[in-house]
C-alpha cells in the first residue's frame, strides 16, 4: 500500500519536474517523423517555416547515409536542430504471429529512444508536430508528451497507417483492424490536425469522429523548385553523369554554337523523370508495360539507318502497311529517383528487359541537384497509388513548380 503511494508520488514529482523545465521565454518546436528525413519534404518545410517566424525546431527522425542529404537550408539554420532516431531493420514475417512479435520489439526499442529523447534530452517543448503515418509508435508517443509535457500537439496527416498495413496484411485482417482502432483512439486528441486533401479532412471527421480544429494545407513546392532557362538545362545535362554514358559527344539534348548560344539538338530524345520512396503503393509495372509498348511500336518498319545518324536521334516509321508517310519518334531516356524497400526488386526486372528505343535508369541525386533534375525534364511521371485515395504525392508539386507537364493518377483535392 506505501509503495503505491510513494509510487504515485515520484511519478508526479517527474511529471512536475518536466513540466517546470518545459516553461522557457523561447518558442520550442518539436517534430517527430518516423521516417528518412531527406524523403520528407513537407516536414522539412515546417521546420523551416517555422525557424523562419523565429521558433527553435527540434528535429527527430531518420538520417541518410549521407548527412548531406538533408538539404542546406535545413543543415545550416541557427534555429534548426537535428536529432538522429536509430534506423529500424526491414520486419520479414511469414505469419501474421511472427510479424506482430517483430513489429512489437521494434515499436519498444523506438519508443523508449524517442520519449526518453523528447522528455529529457529536449529540455522544452511548446508544440509537438508529428507525421503520421507511421502511427506505431507515433501517436502514443505524442499523446504521453502532450499530457506529461502540456505540449500543444498537431498530427500532420499524409495518409493513414492501417491502409499502408492493409497492402500486406490484408485489410480485413485482426492486425489491420487493430491498427485502425489505434489509429483512430490516439490521433483523435490533438489541438490541431493538418492533412493534404479535403477529402482526408472528411474522413477524418466522418470516420474517425474527430471535431477538434482540422486545416486543409495543401502541398505547395519550395521556391528553389522553379523552370530552367535552356542555358541552364545545357549546364545540367553537360554534368548529368547518366547522360554522359549514353553517347559519344557530351550531350544529346543541347548544344552549344560557335556563337556560345544554346540551343535544343534537332531530333533530341524525350527526357523523362519520375521520383518514389519504391513502396507498395507505386506499380512501376505500368511504366515497364508502357515502355514496352512504344519500344515495340517504334521498332517496327525503321527508316535504314544511314552513317551519320546518332545513336538517341529520333526514329522514322511508316505505318505497318508501309502507306502513309513518315513520322518521328523521340527516343525515350527515362530516369527514376529514389530509394526504398523495392528498388533491388525493379532493378532486377528491369535487367531483362532490352530495348532499342528506350534507356531506363535508377538515379539518386543530391538536394540541390534533384530541383534540376525536375526542371530539366520534357516530361514527369507519378504513380503513385495511394492506399486511402485520399493523400496527395509531393512528387507531382514539385514538378508543377518547376513548370513540367506531368502523368499521373487522379487524386481527389
Amino acid at each position: 500500500m506505501w509503495g503505491l503511494i510513494f509510487a504515485s508520488f515520484g511519478i508526479a514529482g517527474i511529471i512536475l519536474l518536466i513540466r517546470y523545465r518545459n516553461v522557457s521565454s523561447s518558442k520550442y518546436l518539436a517534430i517527430l517523423v518516423f521516417g528518412d528525413l531527406s524523403r520528407s519534404p513537407r516536414i522539412l518545410n515546417h521546420a523551416f517555416s517555422a525557424a523562419n517566424s523565429d521558433i527553435n525546431v527540434e528535429l527527430l527522425g531518420y538520417f541518410p547515409d549521407k548527412f548531406a542529404d538533408i538539404p542546406e537550408r535545413i543543415r545550416s539554420h541557427e534555429k534548426i536542430r537535428l536529432r538522429r532516431i536509430p534506423t529500424p531493420e526491414k520486419i520479414v514475417a511469414t505469419s501474421n504471429f511472427q510479424y506482430l512479435v517483430l513489429g512489437i520489439k521494434r515499436v519498444v526499442v523506438q519508443f523508449g529512444i524517442t520519449l526518453y529523447t523528447l522528455l529529457f534530452l529536449i529540455h522544452t517543448v511548446n508544440f509537438l508536430l508529428v507525421q503520421n503515418p507511421p502511427s506505431i509508435p507515433t501517436l502514443v508517443i505524442a499523446q504521453i508528451v502532450r499530457i506529461i509535457k502540456g505540449s500543444k500537439l498537431i498530427i500532420d496527416w499524409h495518409n493513414f497507417g492501417f491502409t499502408i498495413m492493409g497492402l500486406s496484411r490484408g485489410n480485413e485482417t485482426i492486425v489491420v483492424k487493430c491498427a485502425e482502432l489505434y489509429e483512430k483512439s490516439f490521433g483523435k486528441y490533438s489541438d490541431a490536425h493538418l492533412v493534404v486533401s479535403n477529402a482526408m479532412a472528411d474522413f477524418l471527421r466522418q470516420r474517425f469522429e474527430i471535431s477538434g480544429q482540422i486545416i486543409v494545407l495543401h502541398d505547395r513546392a519550395p521556391p528553389h523548385f522553379q523552370p530552367l532557362s535552356i542555358e541552364e538545362k545545357h549546364t545540367f545535362y553537360s554534368t548529368f553523369e547518366p547522360l554522359q554514358k549514353l553517347a559519344t559527344k557530351q550531350n544529346v539534348l543541347t548544344l552549344r554554337d560557335d556563337h556560345g548560344l544554346v540551343s535544343y539538338a534537332v531530333n533530341r530524345p524525350a527526357f523523362i523523370v519520375s521520383s518514389t520512396s519504391w513502396t507498395p503503393d507505386e506499380d512501376f509495372s505500368i511504366l515497364l508495360d508502357a515502355l514496352e509498348q512504344y519500344d515495340t511500336r517504334t521498332s517496327k518498319n525503321i527508316r535504314p539507318r544511314t552513317p551519320d545518324d546518332d545513336d538517341w536521334e529520333r526514329v522514322r516509321i511508316s505505318d505497318e502497311e508501309g502507306e502513309s508517310p513518315e513520322r518521328n519518334y523521340a527516343k525515350l531516356l527515362v530516369y527514376i529517383s529514389g530509394r526504398g524497400p523495392l528498388k533491388e526488386d525493379f532493378e532486377r526486372r528491369l535487367q531483362k528487359r532490352k530495348w532499342n528505343n528506350v534507356n531506363i535508369q535508377t538515379v539518386w541525386l543530391s538536394p540541390e541537384d534533384y530541383p534540376k533534375f525536375l526542371a530539366a525534364a520534357d516530361f514527369g511521371i507519378s504513380l503513385h497509388t495511394s492506399s486511402s485515395g485520399l493523400d496527395l504525392p509531393m512528387k507531382i508539386v514539385d514538378m508543377f513548380g518547376c513548370g513540367v507537364p506531368v502523368a499521373t493518377l487522379e487524386y481527389p483535392t
